[in-house]
């Protein structure tokens, strides 16, 4: 008799062991194939500058007071590679450089 009941007990509590997860799980992901961009200054800037990328992305950006090498403030997602970054502000270029970008990589425009 008490080996009727033994049994579907050790069976029952193997069972409900067996479905617990055990372990570390470890995954791996790809770094997003984006760069980022960051406006600076040691002026305030009150309007917004317009971006333009490889003369064909244009968006406005906000200048951001430049505080200790710490990015704080908007930063802006472009793709990777070679591009082209023209900045205007009122409709005058105040910076224009042909800069490489790589994956992940926030870039600081200072601008004059």
């Amino acid at each position: 008799m008490r080996r009727r009941t033994f049994i579907p007990l050790l069976i029952s509590a193997a069972l409900g062991l067996s479905g617990c997860k055990v372990g570390n799980m470890t995954s791996s992901h790809g770094q997003a194939d984006q760069a980022y961009i960051y406006l600076a200054s040691n002026r305030a800037y009150k309007d917004m500058a317009q971006v333009v990328i490889d003369n064909q992305t244009r968006f406005d950006a906000k200048v951001n007071k430049e505080k200790k090498h710490q990015v704080k403030g908007e930063t802006y997602a472009v793709a990777t590679g070679k591009r082209h970054i023209k900045v205007l502000y009122h409709n005058q270029v105040v910076y224009e450089r042909t800069v490489f970008l790589a994956a992940q990589e926030t870039h600081q425009i200072m601008l004059p």
